[in-house]
């Protein structure tokens, strides 16, 4: 009988150490689905209309046929940034970008001579020092390319420059936004004194909750989401934050130009503009959408990545 109670006592323990750990396991199964973690900005971007993506250091894009092609460039990419014309940045810091630069003369700055000047002249740089992120592509005036030793290359008076940020270390860039490794955001606002000609620049911090995982900002304006470690998002904005508090659960962020897209863990897509009637068209279109595994936003363009390969295409333009 002593032996039959023993065996009773020992297989009780075993259950409740089997039932103790499933609890544990499904405890850190539920913490890592809440914590989700951030995509890795530049793996899925539009180049025009056009959706590129990087898998396993290769680069494809999405045909009008529906299917995806392979880009046979060299090098293991690493980053690609929204824009009209195809610009990636490579493992080893070299840059690749999809134009054959000929500006011929130098031009003022806001021209498209001027910007071609500059690219080609960045283009110039990054085969004497890599980089290791950009900010936006070559196309666009107030390119910025944080280098491998924490500087920022930035636009000087027809030259490159270079900032150094002593506060913290700066590990992403997007716009002229950047995001620490303490999670915070810094804006860094450069501009010419019209009358001195006299570069000026100013680094300021416009958040410092030190939570956030990655930014996405605007090209063109001084406006930028960041996306918490919990999977809410913030509004950065020079003239109003986008009401984006009640977003949850977030695992990707997009700023456009006067918008904001979002996706979250479940796979849906959310949108906000300043216009109240635009928002909830938008919206509706936008909850048709299910099992999206990623998304983008360029423009007035939203696509979104399912889990079977295929996109699908939203032009916003029809809502505004």
């Amino acid at each position: 009988m002593k032996t039959v109670g023993w065996r009773i006592k020992l297989q009780m323990f075993i259950l409740l150490g089997v039932i103790f750990l499933l609890a544990g396991m499904a405890v850190v199964f539920l913490w890592n689905t809440n914590q989700q973690a951030a995509m890795m900005p530049g793996q899925f971007v539009l180049v025009g209309e056009r959706p590129v993506i990087i898998k396993e250091g290769k680069v494809y894009e999405y045909g009008r046929d529906g299917t995806w092609r392979h880009l046979e460039l060299i090098g293991e990419a690493k980053q690609i940034v929204r824009g009209e014309i195809l610009c990636v940045l490579n493992e080893d810091g070299s840059l690749y970008y999809d134009k054959i630069i000929d500006s011929g003369e130098e031009g003022l700055p806001l021209t498209s001579a001027y910007a071609l000047n500059m690219a080609e002249k960045a283009l110039i740089l990054n085969k004497e020092e890599p980089f290791a992120l950009i900010n936006q592509s070559l196309e666009y005036l107030d390119f910025r390319a944080l280098l491998r030793n924490g500087d920022i290359l930035y636009q000087g008076l027809g030259e490159y420059d270079r900032y150094q940020i002593d506060e913290e270390p700066p590990i992403f860039l997007s716009g002229s936004y950047i995001l620490t490794s303490q999670g915070n955001v810094y804006y860094l606002k450069i501009d010419t004194d019209g009358y001195s000609g006299i570069m000026n620049t100013d680094l300021k911090c416009v958040y410092d909750g030190k939570d956030i995982v990655t930014i996405s900002a605007s090209e063109t304006a001084a406006r930028c989401l960041g996306l918490r470690e919990n999977g809410t998002v913030i509004s950065l904005s020079d003239i109003a934050p986008l009401d984006v508090t009640d977003w949850k659960n977030i695992i990707a962020i997009q700023q456009g130009f006067n918008y904001a897209v979002g996706l979250t863990a479940k796979g849906s897509v959310l949108y906000v503009d300043y216009n109240t009637s635009s928002t909830e068209e938008v919206t509706k279109a936008l909850d048709l959408w299910t099992d999206i595994v990623q998304m983008a936003a360029y423009s007035d363009t939203i696509v979104g990545l399912k889990q079977d390969g295929s996109c699908l295409f939203l032009d916003i333009s029809i809502y505004k």
